[in-house]
């Protein structure tokens, strides 16, 4: 009886307070809706700039010396000429002589012989090109013989200045035959291989000698009072592997850039090196078996950043010329490699406006004196020009800046009213 009263009173009171509870009481629509406003401290963005970022990306060999200080090196690297072949050309020859000569009766049964030897100026490169030897890699000779013979005669050339490289041997021409018929010939040999050798005559270069020997049948047909044979001679598509003799003036130019990439973040200031940390260093190569002398026009950095943009670079020091004379191989195929490590040069100076690239614009020019002496090249002749610009990372730093993009990917930020940044930057440099 006493465990049953408890429930009892307990069952009693919830009716009462369900009896007292009205439904319009709990209308929650009624509610006032709250307006959150509030500061959050959140982290943004969070980077690293080190000396790798500000060096990535560039064509520079980064290297450290025995102190450990850094060097970066940047190189222009095989800037070549145009070779011997592209600027000493020996043209198309179109060589043409005439002979007349007379004879006596020739009924049938006698004969005549006549030698016509003349000797033809080959045409050169230039107009005071004196050639000595031209080693022909390819070629070809054709002859075109024309005459008003009317009596059958038999022809027999020879070129004592064409033979064969391989056996020093002359060309052999064929033997031809004129007809009253048929007084005209036509020869066409290929001389790829061969040497034509050239002689001065009096103040006649590159003379070809020919040697033309012709016998005339007799037959019933009239003797002429006069005989004339024109002998028409082409060598076309000469191309040499070797050339011997006063070659002459040519000019070839060489023009190229070098980009130095250390300094693409730079937005602004400049580094300046200490005394000593930038070296110039130049390698050219000469195969031109005869005088070359570079005249380097243009040299010159140029920064996009920094004023003066462009400053003209001294190889030998202010005032005098870039005029750099290459030294000369002596034997056929050789090789010779003229060296400048200056010391003299301005390049610090112009290195110190964080520049961009580095301009090379030069003319090189064979026999710059004209002395006349013999000379020889090769078909692939060249020059080659080989530059590093050494830099050593010891100096001061003036207003340099640098800059670096960051990816943001913040999203519904047009409920942002206001926003401040704080930054805090860790300066791990030695640099203030």
């Amino acid at each position: 009886m006493k465990k049953i009263r408890p429930l009892l009173v307990m069952l009693i009171g919830l009716v009462i307070i369900q009896a007292c509870v009205k439904t319009a009481d709990f209308n929650f629509s009624k509610l006032t809706k709250p307006v959150y406003d509030g500061e959050w401290a959140a982290p943004l963005i969070s980077s690293n700039i080190t000396l790798k970022d500000i060096l990535k990306n560039q064509n520079g060999l980064i290297q450290s010396d025995a102190q450990g200080n850094l060097i970066v090196t940047y190189s222009l690297k095989n800037l070549f000429s145009q070779t011997a072949e592209e600027t000493i050309r020996i043209p198309n020859q179109h060589l043409i002589q005439n002979t007349n000569f007379l004879t006596p009766a020739l009924g049938t049964g006698a004969t005549y012989n006549y030698s016509f030897t003349p000797d033809i100026p080959l045409t050169g490169a230039t107009a005071n090109q004196q050639l000595d030897s031209i080693y022909v890699k390819s070629g070809s000779l054709k002859m075109q013989i024309n005459s008003n013979f009317n009596k059958t005669t038999t022809l027999n050339l020879k070129i004592t200045s064409l033979i064969r490289r391989t056996t020093r041997q002359l060309v052999t021409i064929p033997q031809m035959t004129l007809t009253p018929s048929a007084p005209g010939n036509f020869v066409d040999i290929d001389i790829s291989d061969c040497i034509l050798i050239m002689k001065t005559i009096g103040n006649t270069k590159n003379n070809i000698h020919f040697d033309l020997g012709m016998t005339l049948q007799g037959s019933t047909n009239p003797t002429l009072s006069n005989y004339t044979l024109n002998l028409d001679t082409q060598f076309t598509n000469l191309k040499y592997s070797a050339l011997y003799g006063k070659l002459g003036n040519f000019t070839m130019n060489l023009s190229n850039s070098l980009d130095i990439g250390i300094f693409n973040k730079s937005i602004g200031g400049a580094f300046q090196f200490a005394p000593g940390a930038v070296n110039l260093k130049l390698n050219i190569d000469n195969s031109f078996g005869m005088p070359v002398q570079l005249n380097v026009k243009n040299f010159s950095s140029h920064s996009d950043a920094v004023t003066p943009q462009d400053i003209a670079i001294n190889i030998f020091g202010p005032n005098i010329p870039n005029i750099i004379n290459l030294d000369v191989p002596t034997v056929f195929g050789e090789n010779k490699t003229t060296t400048l490590l200056t010391t003299n040069s301005n390049i610090q100076e112009a290195l110190n406006t964080s520049p961009d690239k580095i301009y090379f614009n030069a003319d090189a020019t064979t026999n710059p004196l004209n002395n006349g002496n013999l000379n020889f090249v090769s078909d692939q002749s060249k020059i080659n020009v080989n530059m590093d610009v050494l830099m050593k990372l010891y100096g001061s730093i003036t207003n340099f800046a640098i800059q670096d993009t960051l990816n943001f990917n913040y999203k519904n930020l047009d409920q942002l009213e206001n926003m401040t940044f704080r930054v805090n930057t860790t300066n791990g440099f030695p640099l203030a």
